[in-house]
């Protein structure tokens, strides 16, 4: 099979499975007593081209001083540069992620062992009839521009996000939102839905400023947040530039300055690191964490939760057809290409979202196994030429290479296979959202409830569904899945889709893997999803 991945990862997910509220007809969430990291597993990344000034000050941004210097200034590389810093104008990548972990908060988020936390609401309560939830939001807080943050930005930011191109299916369910008082907004459901605390992290869970967003095209690059750091700087095609925020609610920020690189091509990120231009960067390559581990650099390496996988476009030929779908994986041998290329998008296959750690994970009725005799048959019996391109986001020459090989593979049983690499993300996104791909490389996310896995991804209409799959077999399981409280007829649900869809194949997932931050030796970080800006020191 194949692996091109994107920077990105789908939203508040969990191959762990833990499902914070549901033991009770009347359930309550409560609150950590203290400031978690902000972490997530984000959606995989629809965004759009975001247009702004050349550079944005943290004076046109917020009226609130920068805080005291309190402990040195780092530059991160990151893999490419967010179109956007808008939460509602995009999903969660490795990019994005990295900088809104340090200038917004969440009302929920999933930390990298599965537990679901709460940052700024500090409890969520479920109705008795199942038909509503309560977030009693954090007082006492405000975002940078000096708006506070209440029930009524909370109630904000969840319509806007139910009005987003982008995410609104994250909140399908949602068909009210209602201020109770300064501190209590509750949600009407138009059904049950177990997983909603889930939900409000990630993506929708970044609450903005109702004032600086109320011109959300200047929004998309003068973000506004809660978070410790806010935005003083950004170059475009350069770097984001932050400073700590001193009217955070909780854990002050501890640098003077991050400054994001944007720094698309891998090789660069290392030769960067290596030159003593950026002190920490972000990779989804093992070799490169390795290589740069034996040259005396810390590795951080989150539990695995990312999962390589390929958009398949079933809207048009050849790929409308699921007998060349399966070809394409018969034809390859998954065990050369791990050897060849040490793992790279074919280490820790489970040909699931969910990873094979997970107690949600069930294994497939049918083994895969490298047979091309069986790959030409299916195209025989399809009967007509298979020719298509897979697309793929520059920046890492082995996923390429290891690409590269796979194309081989599906040459050689008598298709027609080219590799397109596009430069940049936001031509890469356009041409994810617009469907003009016959396959695209992307990686997924899985930690958080498997309402979040799966859902989005695979339900007809689903916000991540840019495949375009629609199958009443899987939309029943997880509907299922999304309302019941029982967990046997849940894990039943899931095994359901992951059947399916391992029949159907409307993605290739081709295998499990994690996240790498490389850095200097003297810098102090705790595991995450992303860069861990808000738990970096010196």
């Amino acid at each position: 099979m194949s692996l091109g991945l994107l920077a990105a990862c789908s939203s508040t997910t969990s191959s762990e499975g833990v499902v914070a509220t549901t033991a009770a007809p009347a359930t309550t969430a409560a609150a950590t007593p203290t400031e978690p990291p902000a972490t997530t597993a984000g959606e995989a990344p629809p965004a759009t081209q975001a247009s702004g000034d050349s550079a944005t000050t943290a004076a046109e941004v917020a009226p609130t001083e920068p805080a005291p210097a309190t402990g040195g200034s780092i530059s991160v590389g990151l893999d490419a540069e967010p179109p956007t810093l808008d939460p509602a104008a995009n999903s969660l990548s490795l990019a994005n992620g990295s900088i809104y972990d340090a200038i917004y908060d969440q009302l929920t988020f999933t930390t990298p062992g599965s537990e679901l936390q709460f940052q700024l609401a500090e409890s969520i309560t479920e109705a008795d009839d199942r038909l509503s939830w309560v977030i009693k939001v954090r007082e006492g807080v405000t975002f940078h521009d000096g708006t506070p943050f209440d029930a009524e930005a909370v109630k904000f930011n969840l319509e806007r996000q139910k009005a987003s191109l982008y995410n609104s299916s994250n909140l399908l369910p949602v068909s009210a939102i209602e201020v109770i008082d300064p501190l209590n907004v509750r949600l009407v459901l138009s059904e049950p839905w177990t997983a909603l605390p889930n939900a409000l992290g990630g993506i929708v869970g970044y609450m903005v400023s109702p004032t600086a967003a109320a011109d959300a095209e200047a929004f998309k690059r003068k973000p506004v947040g809660t978070g410790p750091y806010m935005l003083q700087e950004w170059v475009p095609g350069d770097k984001a530039v932050l400073v700590p925020f001193d009217g955070h609610w909780g854990e002050p920020a501890k640098l003077d300055e991050i400054t994001f690189k944007f720094i698309q091509v891998e090789a660069a990120r290392v030769a960067a690191f290596e030159a003593g231009e950026i002190d920490a960067f972000t990779t989804i390559v093992e070799r490169t964490a390795e290589d740069a581990r034996a040259d005396g650099a810390q590795i951080i390496n989150p539990p695995p939760t990312g999962y390589g996988f390929s958009y398949v476009n079933l809207t048009r030929p050849p790929f409308d057809d699921v007998r060349v779908r399966e070809a394409l994986t018969w034809a390859v041998d998954a065990d050369a290409l791990a050897e060849a290329y040490q793992g790279q998008g074919y280490a820790d296959r489970s040909t699931s979202a969910f990873h094979r750690s997970s107690p949600w994970w069930v294994a497939p009725e049918e083994q895969g196994s490298f047979d091309p005799e069986r790959a030409k048959a299916l195209l025989a019996d399809y009967g007509q030429p298979v020719k298509f391109q897979f697309k793929l986001l520059a920046g890492s020459q082995e996923i390429e290479d290891a690409l590269r090989a796979t194309i081989e593979y599906w040459n050689e049983v008598g298709m027609d296979a080219e590799l397109v690499i596009i430069p940049d993300l936001g031509t890469y996104i356009a041409e994810l959202v617009t469907g003009n791909f016959d396959l695209l490389g992307f990686i997924g996310g899985s930690a958080g409830d498997p309402d979040s896995v799966t859902y989005n991804l695979y339900h007809t209409g689903g916000s991540l569904n840019y495949s375009k799959y629609s199958s009443p077999v899987v939309d029943a399981a997880l509907e299922l899945g999304r309302r019941s409280q029982d967990e046997a007829e849940r894990k039943a649900a899931y095994a359901t889709v992951q059947q399916e869809v391992r029949k159907d194949l409307p993605t290739l997932i081709t295998s499990h893997g994690s996240l790498f931050i490389v850095a200097r030796p003297e810098l102090s970080l705790e595991p995450d999803y992303f860069f861990p800006a808000r738990n970096t020191s010196f």
